[in-house]
């Protein structure tokens, strides 16, 4: 059953641009964030196996960034955005999947910044998560009913600063302009064929995108979604879906559809993506994440169908995570407490 909770105004908030990202007065403000800053971003671009025959395949390995994924970006440049945009202590409250609140996690603790969490599954905080306050969402509404707990805890509460993965548009500046051109740089002249990467919440699809774009590159463009609810289909959302799934109900993340409205998909279901873990250990020895594995399914399919002098870039968001510690959300506040 959906929730009755009225969900966001689903609108990207501005047309991204580079002016959007700034660093310089979070920096200032906060100088411990300058450690998480040294280790976020030049993550490799490397090549991983292909189609015999087929493209060449590079993948973007962001599970190198602080805590293990891309989502370490958008926190990085959401946090950095609000502390600019206001003079007050930062209290911030975010809907969130695992990845990214355990990326904000780590920068609240590293700035002593209160943290409110609103998650419909449960995630792996590890020691950055003490403090942190964990609301429960409806597992079987998803990220949707997440976020819309999310935006009413902010309206509630105006000391709140809701950061809005799902459609600030500074997530996409953020890899337009910074992950973007590191692809491009590390290219080394090279014009990709293929861009494939998880529709997520949009950020990296739509910003690598625009960058690829700027460059008058044309590449085909392909997002990967879930099989179990693919992007942009009308099904209802439920618990355990993986974190490459759509939305549900028929809502499209409006990072990607604005700049991608026709945005071609490959599905790739969970099982599938265990399975590409296990086939790409036993192909490099490496380990990757469900994420990771299913973009490189997809990218190897798209690089079979291209010649060999082709490239085909795609995206490893995340890396096999040791668990340290769960948020116990039995124990946490549901709703607006």
């Amino acid at each position: 059953m959906v929730s009755t909770r009225r969900f966001p105004n689903w609108t990207a908030l501005s047309e991204p641009h580079g002016s959007l990202f700034r660093e310089s007065v979070p920096l200032s403000r906060f100088p411990r964030l300058r450690a998480f800053r040294a280790g976020l971003g030049l993550t490799r671009l490397a090549e991983v196996p292909g189609p015999a025959g087929g493209a060449r395949v590079l993948a973007k390995h962001e599970y190198e960034n602080p805590t293990g994924s891309d989502a370490d970006r958008v926190a990085y440049a959401l946090v950095c955005q609000a502390i600019g945009a206001s003079a007050r202590q930062p209290r911030f409250v975010a809907a969130a999947g695992a990845d990214l609140a355990r990326a904000l996690s780590r920068l609240c603790s590293l700035i002593g910044a209160p943290l409110r969490l609103v998650l419909a599954e449960e995630a792996a905080l590890g020691p950055d998560g003490a403090g942190v306050r964990v609301d429960r969402s409806a597992p079987e509404d998803g990220l949707l009913g997440a976020i819309a707990l999310a935006e009413e805890i902010a309206e509630a509460g105006p000391e709140w600063i809701l950061l809005a993965a799902h459609r600030d548009p500074v997530c996409v500046a953020m890899h337009e302009f910074v992950t973007g051109r590191e692809i491009i740089g590390q290219l080394d002249g090279l014009v990709p064929a293929a861009w494939v990467c998880g529709t997520g919440t949009g950020g990296c699809l739509a910003g690598v995108t625009r960058a690829l774009r700027a460059t008058g590159a044309d590449p085909v463009v392909t997002g990967v979604t879930a099989a179990e609810l693919p992007y942009g289909s009308a099904a209802a959302p439920r618990s355990g879906l993986p974190g490459w799934a759509g939305l549900g109900h028929g809502y499209r993340q409006p990072l990607v559809e604005g700049e991608l409205p026709d945005l071609a998909t490959e599905s790739v279901r969970m099982a599938e993506a265990r399975a590409g873990i296990r086939e790409f250990r036993a192909a490099t020895g490496r380990e990757i994440g469900s994420a990771s594995a299913a973009n490189w399914l997809v990218a190897r399919a798209v690089a079979a169908k291209l010649p060999p002098e082709d490239v085909v870039v795609t995206m490893f968001p995340d890396g096999p995570h040791e668990v340290t510690a769960v948020a116990d959300l039995g124990e946490k506040t549901k709703g607006k407490g």
